[in-house]
């Protein structure tokens, strides 16, 4: 783990890829769990001039580094935190990915961001 990523990268994320049976019903895998970070967003509404915000929100963004055969994709599912089965109802489904170039920092593993809905 890069020195930045050792610094920035303390939460735990689960995730799981997706294949899709005949009738396009997803069956879910875990694949692996990384040390990661995540900036959560909720779509905010306004009741009367008080802002409340909606449990089905925005766009939840995580970012971690990851360099092996088979990195996260549209489709997975990603949660905060470790589980050993199944995604639990908190699990989100991957939307986007970036893959960023830290060589300018001396680094040689990738940090990825991926969206999440």
């Amino acid at each position: 783990m890069s020195t930045i990523a050792n610094w920035a990268y303390t939460q735990t994320l689960t995730f799981w890829s997706a294949t899709f049976d005949d009738y396009g019903q997803p069956t879910y895998t875990r694949e692996y769990t990384l040390p990661g970070a995540y900036a959560l967003e909720e779509a905010l509404r306004s009741d009367g001039g008080i802002p409340t915000a909606e449990a089905s929100g925005g766009t939840d963004t995580f970012y971690f580094e990851y360099l092996g055969g088979n990195p996260p994709r549209a489709g997975w599912m990603i949660a905060l935190g470790d589980f050993p089965a199944a995604p639990p109802a908190t699990a989100k489904k991957i939307t986007t990915r970036k893959i960023f170039d830290v060589a300018m920092f001396g680094e040689t593993i990738p940090d990825y961001q991926v969206n999440a809905v």
